[in-house]
């Protein structure tokens, strides 16, 4: 948690995040053969707002891995829109039996639900959905919890929402039966 930073993910915090992922991977024995990464979240994903480039996309430069990369995220987007965008978005990526026999989907979701005050156990409800719509079409989830944020509008509630924040990760973390690797 503590290698994030408030303006987006640097270089140095990919190359963490990439070394975490492999090491999933490899417990999960998929170190080869994944051809397909879709990229699903808020700004973070896909970069707007936060005055570097999206961490998928520097995921995806420093990772070295080869295939279709598919970036989803939508700047303030919640998981609430993500599951109703779903089918459009992601689901045709999923693995199809001849590009992409595996596919990894890296959900990084839930900063905007807490800003606008929603309860942490309804966001995880919301993220377990999209957890088990991906893992039923065949992805193979990487789940994230949620770093913290220093911002105009989430300071005008932080405690609040810090406290719910904590629940949030808590519970992601203690919810290992709906993602395949998580990520914190």
């Amino acid at each position: 948690s503590a290698y994030f930073i408030a303006n987006g993910v640097t270089a140095a915090e990919c190359l963490l995040i990439r070394a975490r992922i492999n090491t999933a991977l490899s417990a999960m024995g998929l170190q080869n053969g994944i051809r397909s990464f879709s990229y699903e979240g808020d700004s973070l994903t896909w970069g707007v707002g936060v005055g570097v480039p999206s961490y998928s996309a520097r995921l995806r430069t420093l990772s070295g891995w080869q295939g279709r990369h598919i970036e989803s995220g939508m700047n303030s987007e919640t998981i609430v829109t993500m599951n109703t965008q779903y089918a459009l978005q992601v689901q045709a990526y999923a693995p199809d039996g001849y590009y992409a026999t595996k596919s990894l989907l890296l959900l990084w979701a839930g900063t905007n639900d807490l800003v606008a005050d929603t309860l942490a156990a309804t966001v995880l409800t919301n993220l377990r959905t999209y957890w088990a719509a991906a893992r039923a079409d065949g992805f193979k989830v990487i789940a994230f919890t949620i770093m913290p944020r220093n911002d105009t509008t989430w300071n005008t509630n932080a405690a609040a929402r810090n406290a719910q924040l904590a629940a949030l990760n808590a519970s992601i973390i203690a919810d290992s039966a709906n993602w395949d690797a998580l990520i914190r």
